[in-house]
C-alpha cells in the first residue's frame, strides 16, 4: 500500500482517467489559481513529459506528480 493522499499533502482529491495516444501534445496548458484545485498525475504505461512552471518531469509508471493550483501545467 502506498498513501499517496498523505504523501503529497493533498486534503481531498477526485479521479479521472485520461487515456492518451503515444506522441499525444494536444493537452492544453492550464492552471488552477481560480479554483484553488491541485492536481496529481501518474502513468498506468509507458511514459510522459509533464512541463510545469517551464520545467519538464518524465512520468513513468510508479511516479506520482503533484501540481499545485497556480503552477501552470501542460503535457
Amino acid at each position: 500500500m502506498k498513501l499517496v493522499r498523505h504523501g503529497l499533502g493533498i486534503e481531498s482529491f477526485g479521479l479521472q482517467v485520461i487515456d492518451m495516444p503515444p506522441n499525444a501534445d494536444q493537452y492544453p496548458e492550464h492552471d488552477h489559481a481560480a479554483d484553488g484545485q491541485e492536481e496529481v498525475y501518474t502513468v498506468l504505461e509507458g511514459a510522459a513529459i509533464l512541463r510545469a512552471d517551464d520545467q519538464e518531469y518524465r512520468l513513468e509508471p510508479g511516479t506520482f506528480a503533484r501540481v499545485a493550483p497556480a503552477q501552470s501545467e501542460s503535457w
